[in-house]
């Protein structure tokens, strides 16, 4: 004999599959579905956290607090991707300003 697990709606209170997302009755969200991490999207994310960097630490958080390891994983590659484009454009601001200053004081500008 199949037993499946079931739970209560906290709307209607008529009992609902575990397995659901949504009470089929009144449709209330019983709980979140997982984030998808398909090859595509991945992409997707990690190209928006390293060309948009600081927005890429929205996504993830979003993806870290998810209960699947492969979810965090993509979160955890998102995090090192914003930072090193970070680091990247800091670096890249460096140089410019740096070559700048030399200009400037290759000139011989009076203060």
């Amino acid at each position: 004999m199949n037993q499946e697990a079931r739970s209560i709606c906290s709307g209607c209170q008529l009992p609902v599959l575990s397995e659901f997302y949504f009470c089929p009755n009144c449709g209330r969200q019983l709980r979140s579905k997982p984030i998808s991490v398909s090859v595509g999207k991945q992409i997707a994310l990690y190209l928006f956290s390293f060309f948009l960097s600081p927005l890429g630490l929205y996504f993830s958080y979003k993806y870290i607090k998810q209960p699947l390891e492969k979810t965090k994983v993509v979160g955890w590659v998102i995090i090192v991707l914003t930072l090193l484009s970070i680091g990247l454009s800091l670096y890249a601001a460096l140089a410019v300003f740096q070559q700048y200053i030399q200009l400037l004081n290759s000139l011989g500008l009076p203060h």
